[in-house]
């Protein structure tokens, strides 16, 4: 079934298990003090399927990302948010002006987020092993020089331009076997003047914890990884339009139906050699949008398949109507279960979106961080009449 936009998300995934570009925890390579214009499809945001716009101010432990995305089918009116990073108070702050919602988070890192350019350098060594298609080019007054990055059989293709000096991503594209480039990070300009003072202050009455956790590398709940800002995704690009394929799939918020992306092949499992695995985790919405008066209810549906027998952990990242439950799921053959849980809105969702992360348990009862996300499901919830913070029921 095609789709009127396309929706392809290549996020650090393909830069932290194919290139290796996360330096060690606690290094500071770079500068840390900087501006940088750049076009994106790595944020958490671009979750919409969309590439933002990225304004990236940065003076030594704090950093602001402003963010905006066009309108779309999936967002009319678009996007425009702006996430404030404090690596010394260690929490980010999430202010999304369309929805005029506003919440903070812990971020556990030491680094600013990776979809932050001047943040992950690539290391000189990967810079060494791979290889240079052609000689060095000029991006946008940038010099770089081009590396095709080594992926796996049958996944997609990955380019990167690297700056010259400082060793940072200035460009990435990601093709599909049989399909076309797909650009993922373009850096418009670089700037190493320091940005207003007055930039960064977080944001007025924001006072909102979200559910999990933030690090460099994306989101997370009870230590365990969630990908859903590390996921590659793709449909076949040979006509610029998406359709829904083989094992790639596409999330249409408005409709509730959800496929899932192309998957890494250690994804959903404990052990990346691990014989069995979740293959696919879903979630949907019932209802799919609301608008009316609050407190309203709405049922989280979840889906999980697996490849064989297995127990099967899973946890909702839905703050906004529930306290994010997790449980387990227990499988005899390969197949698709589904769990639902139900939660209670008492004022528009300040966090928009609901995703449900899973993976598959080890014989000892223990998981660990590779786990498979669902992406994110937009709530489309408004109401019209606002009661007290939203509390859960399920």
């Amino acid at each position: 079934m095609r789709m009127p936009v396309l929706r392809t998300i290549l996020a650090v995934l393909v830069f932290l298990f194919a290139l290796e570009v996360l330096y060690p925890a606690g290094q500071s390579p770079g500068p840390q003090v900087y501006t940088i214009n750049a076009t994106s499809m790595m944020t958490p945001l671009s979750l919409s399927g969309s590439p933002a716009e990225l304004t990236i101010s940065r003076r030594g432990p704090k950093e602001v990302v402003d963010s905006v995305i066009a309108p779309s089918p999936a967002h009319p009116k678009g996007i425009h948010a702006t996430d404030f990073f404090d690596l010394q108070a260690h929490r980010v702050y999430m202010h999304n002006f369309t929805y005029n919602t506003c919440s903070w988070m812990n971020y556990v890192s030491a680094e600013m987020p990776n979809y932050d350019p001047l943040a992950a350098p690539v290391p000189a060594s990967d810079l060494a092993r791979q290889k240079s298609p052609g000689p060095p080019e000029t991006i946008n007054g940038i010099p770089a020089k081009a590396m095709d990055v080594a992926t796996p059989p049958g996944q997609p293709k990955v380019r990167l331009w690297v700056a010259e000096q400082g060793h940072f991503p200035v460009k990435a594209e990601m093709t599909v076997p049989g399909g076309k480039p797909l650009t993922m990070l373009l850096v418009k300009k670089v700037s190493y003047d320091a940005p207003p003072q007055s930039f960064f202050v977080p944001p007025a009455n924001c006072n909102t914890q979200a559910q999990g956790e933030m690090s460099s590398t994306g989101f997370s709940a009870h230590a365990e990884a969630n990908v859903e800002a590390h996921v590659s995704a793709s449909t076949d690009l040979k006509t610029g339009d998406t359709h829904a394929e083989g094992s790639a799939r596409l999330v249409h918020p408005e409709s509730g139906n959800k496929t899932a992306p192309v998957r890494s092949p250690s994804m959903g499992a404990t052990e990346p050699n691990a014989t069995y695995r979740v293959t696919d985790v879903r979630l949907r919405l019932v209802p799919a949008s609301y608008t009316g008066p609050c407190p309203g209810h709405v049922k989280l549906v979840g889906e999980f398949t697996t490849n064989g027998p297995g127990t099967v952990w899973y946890r909702f990242l839905a703050g906004a109507v529930s306290n994010s439950p997790e449980g387990k799921v227990v499988f005899t053959q390969a197949g698709t279960k589904s769990v639902t849980i139900e939660g209670t809105f008492r004022s528009t969702p300040r966090v928009p979106q609901a995703s449900l992360i899973a993976i598959m348990e080890d014989k000892r009862g223990n998981h660990g961080t590779l786990n498979l996300s669902s992406g994110g499901v937009d709530y489309n919830i408004t109401c019209t009449e606002q009661d007290t913070p939203a509390m859960m029921k399920h």
